[in-house]
C-alpha cells in the first residue's frame, strides 16, 4: 500500500513539472469531443440539414417529376421565350412548370432566373384568386443580379390558404413609363393537404431522398426548393446541381438551360442560390415539411 501511495505521489510530482499544455490539451480536447457528441445526441430530430448532408454518404436519388392529375390545361407559366437577334438582352424565367404547381407548405419559396446583369429594379407580386389587392408586393433588394433568385414567403409573413390558387410574377422594370418593355415571368401555385403516407415518408427520409419524394408526389415547388436547399448547404457536391437541372429538363424548360449554358458567368451547374443565406435553427422535419393544417 505504501509503495502504491509513493508511486502515485511521484507521478503527481512529475505531471506538475510538465507544462500545462502538454497534458491539459489532450484532456480538454477529449472533454470537448465528448461534449459535442452529447450535444448531437441531445439534438436528435433537430439536426440541421447541413449536418445530415455532411455525415451522410448516400448519393442523391435522381428526382422524377410526376405532374399532378386534374389540374387543368397547361398555361401556368409566364415569361421566358427566345430573345431573337438581341443576344445582349437579359432574359427572365420563372422556374416553374407550364401548369398549376402544387405545394404542401404554408409558406413556400419562389424561384426565378435572370440570365444577365441588368441595372433595373425588380418587383415581385403574389395575387390571391379571390382578392383584388395582392397579398404581397415588394421591390427586391438584389435588383439586376444574374443567376437564380428566390424568396421565402415566411420572410414576409405571407401564408397560403389551402386549396386556393395564387399567381405570382417577378418584373424587371426596364422602363417605368413603358411597361411593355419590362420583363415579366411568373407562375401559379396552390397549397394542398398532404396525405399521411407522404408525411410518413418525409419524416423517415434522408436529405438525399426528399427531392424524389416530393417529385413523385407532384409537388413541384417543394421538390425544387429541397434540391436547391441541398445545393446551398453542400455547394461542392456535384450531384445536387445535376439533380436540379434534371428537374428543369422534365418540365420542358429548354430555353433556360440553353441560355444558362451560353453565359460564362452564370451556370445552373455551378452556382448556388443566395450564397449569403443564413439558415435558422430549425428541426429538419419542420424545414422539410413546413406543414400546418
Amino acid at each position: 500500500m505504501k509503495s502504491n501511495a509513493l508511486l502515485l505521489t511521484i507521478v503527481g510530482l512529475l505531471i506538475g513539472l510538465l507544462p500545462i499544455k502538454e497534458w491539459a490539451s489532450p484532456v480538454f480536447a477529449q472533454m470537448r469531443g465528448e461534449l459535442e457528441a452529447a450535444q448531437v445526441t441531445d439534438r436528435q430530430g433537430k439536426t440541421h440539414v447541413s449536418e445530415q448532408v455532411r455525415i451522410s454518404t448516400k448519393p442523391l436519388r435522381m428526382p422524377v417529376y410526376k405532374p399532378p392529375k386534374g389540374i387543368g390545361a397547361p398555361g401556368g407559366r409566364v415569361g421566358g421565350g427566345t430573345r431573337g437577334n438581341d443576344t445582349d438582352a437579359a432574359m427572365l424565367f420563372a422556374m416553374v412548370p407550364d401548369h398549376l404547381g402544387l405545394t404542401i407548405k404554408e409558406q413556400p419559396s419562389l424561384y426565378w432566373y435572370l440570365s444577365k446583369s441588368a441595372p433595373y429594379k425588380m418587383v415581385l407580386t403574389v395575387n390571391h384568386e379571390d382578392l383584388v389587392n395582392p397579398v404581397l408586393e415588394l421591390t427586391l433588394a438584389d435588383d439586376g443580379v444574374p443567376g437564380i433568385h428566390s424568396i421565402c414567403l415566411r420572410d414576409y409573413d405571407v401564408k397560403l390558404e389551402l386549396d386556393k390558387k395564387y399567381k405570382w410574377f417577378v418584373e424587371l422594370v426596364v422602363d417605368q413609363d413603358s411597361p411593355s418593355k419590362n420583363l415579366i415571368a411568373g407562375g401559379e401555385i396552390k397549397r394542398i393537404v398532404p396525405p399521411e403516407t407522404l408525411l410518413g415518408k418525409l419524416r423517415s427520409a434522408e436529405p438525399q431522398d426528399v427531392t424524389s419524394i416530393y417529385s413523385e408526389a407532384g409537388l413541384w415547388y417543394d421538390a425544387f426548393d429541397s434540391i436547391s436547399d441541398l445545393i446551398a448547404r453542400a455547394p461542392h457536391n456535384p450531384d445536387y446541381p445535376k439533380g436540379r437541372v434534371y428537374l428543369l429538363e422534365q418540365i420542358e424548360m429548354s430555353d433556360i438551360l440553353e441560355v444558362a449554358r451560353e453565359e460564362d458567368s452564370v451556370s445552373l451547374y455551378r452556382d448556388s442560390i443566395n450564397p449569403d443565406y443564413s439558415y435558422t435553427d430549425t428541426p429538419y422535419i419542420q424545414a422539410v415539411v413546413d406543414y400546418h393544417q
